[in-house]
């Protein structure tokens, strides 16, 4: 999502979209859930321990900044 003025628009590549606020105060199974749901392709079990890691560090590094964040982007290719 981007802020346009007080509206948040969602960016059609990010697996995941969500404000700090509610990204910090959300249970880690939510995101990973949205995560996998938004994956175009398989999911293996060490990307999904990637990403139980990562949302745990990011929960407690992000708490009291306000702001977007933007995970896991389906970037398209050429050829």
């Amino acid at each position: 999502m981007v802020q346009e003025g007080d509206k948040l628009t969602r960016l059609p590549r990010a697996f995941y979209c969500e404000s700090i606020a509610t990204f910090v105060g959300l249970p880690g199974e939510i995101v990973l859930g949205k995560l996998t749901a938004n994956s175009e392709v398989e999911i293996k079990p060490e990307q999904i321990n990637a990403w139980q890691q990562e949302i745990r560090i990011l929960q407690m590094a992000l708490r009291g900044i306000n702001g977007t964040l933007f995970l896991e982007f389906n970037i398209p290719r050429m050829g």
